[in-house]
């Protein structure tokens, strides 16, 4: 009320500040536009949709590459083209959503951990509520599929010895997980046990992405591309004292009911479309990585695979990540998995060029 009363700063808020830049990816797993639509059209607010120019994608690629100046998982260029937007809308501040996830289970990792928990403990309620959950969030998890693993793991004594690797082997096969024979050396993880941690369980699990590496990474990422085009972020899931108020709160307020971000859906009741607020398929904001492989990246690709540059990066094997690489181009078998672990060596091929 304060703020409205304030003449001033209503002289310097723009008539049309309330708008929402959304990125598109036609025809690809990644886009999310009819469901941005829905959000727009219930609030009747006004938006920006931007969709990457596939032409001049590899130009703009190595680009935003370059500008970024480090190594990431999902090519820069979809955040960064989204700051744009707003720049050349002359919005110069943006109101990011960041933090929500990390510090309401909003990833599915944390749903497995928990998952993974009950199976140690024998707890089939929990067992139930985490399958329901991770089925929801994406198609690579099955409820009926976790809970007979669940019970088969648990019929036996060697349940965790010999179970616990094929409890959560999901209907789709093709994902695999991060292969260490692309690097000749291990990477030291030493570090990653030293913080001080007042949790326990998937709560402690939170508690290190929210202080230590998800959210700081998410943070540095978006910083950078906004950077790029001279916006500001600002970040109201972050104030002191909400992030506070979340991490005073039991696991069940923020991940149960077959939810993530439990209590935020509750409190958005009436403010956005129900059908959003109810939603729970996660899909992050980045670009359709393994579309792009397949597509406009293939001849960027190949040709990267084919130089002498990743022979001479003495900490990679060559060898093994040629023979990855062209045998997902000759079986046609890109997902996000394979296709992001691709990204992060061209990534840095480009930004040693």
């Amino acid at each position: 009320q304060q703020f409205k009363n304030t003449s001033s700063d209503l002289q310097r808020l723009p008539n049309d500040w309330q708008k929402a830049f959304i990125a598109t990816f036609p025809g690809t797993s990644m886009d999310e536009r009819k469901y941005a639509e829905e959000v727009i059209k219930f609030t009747k607010g006004e938006a920006v949709y931007i969709t990457p120019d596939c032409k001049n994608l590899v130009k703009d690629i190595i680009q935003t590459t370059n500008l970024f100046d480090g190594i990431i998982g999902n090519p820069l260029i979809a955040i960064s083209d989204i700051y744009k937007a707003m720049r050349e809308n002359n919005v110069v501040v943006s109101l990011d959503g960041h933090g929500a996830d990390e510090y309401a289970f909003g990833y599915s990792g944390y749903s497995l951990d928990g998952f993974y928990e009950a199976l140690k403990s024998n707890n089939e309620e929990q067992a139930k509520e985490y399958a329901k959950i991770l089925s929801g969030l994406s198609p690579v998890y099955n409820a009926e599929t976790l809970m007979r693993n669940f019970y088969s793991a648990n019929s036996f004594k060697s349940r965790i010895k010999n179970s616990i690797k094929s409890v959560l082997k999901t209907e789709n096969e093709k994902i695999k997980p991060f292969k260490n024979e692309w690097f000749n050396s291990e990477i030291n993880k030493e570090a990653l046990t030293t913080f001080t941690n007042p949790f326990s369980g998937i709560s402690k699990t939170l508690f290190n992405d929210f202080h230590y590496f998800s959210l700081p990474v998410n943070l540095r990422d978006f910083d950078r591309a906004a950077m790029q085009n001279s916006i500001e972020i600002r970040m109201p899931f972050m104030d002191y004292r909400l992030v506070n108020y979340m991490f005073s709160l039991s696991v069940q307020s923020k991940l149960g009911g077959g939810y993530t971000k439990r209590i935020i859906r509750d409190s958005m009741k009436g403010i956005v479309p129900e059908p959003i607020r109810t939603r729970k398929l996660k899909i992050g904001i980045g670009s359709p990585i393994a579309e792009w492989m397949s597509g406009p990246l293939k001849e960027f690709t190949l040709d990267h695979l084919s130089s002498s540059k990743l022979d001479r990066m003495s900490f990679l094997n060559a060898d093994r990540i040629r023979k990855d690489i062209e045998n997902n181009y000759s079986t046609n078998n890109w997902n996000t998995d394979n296709a992001s672990k691709t990204w992060c060596i061209l990534n840095a091929m480009i930004i040693n060029e």
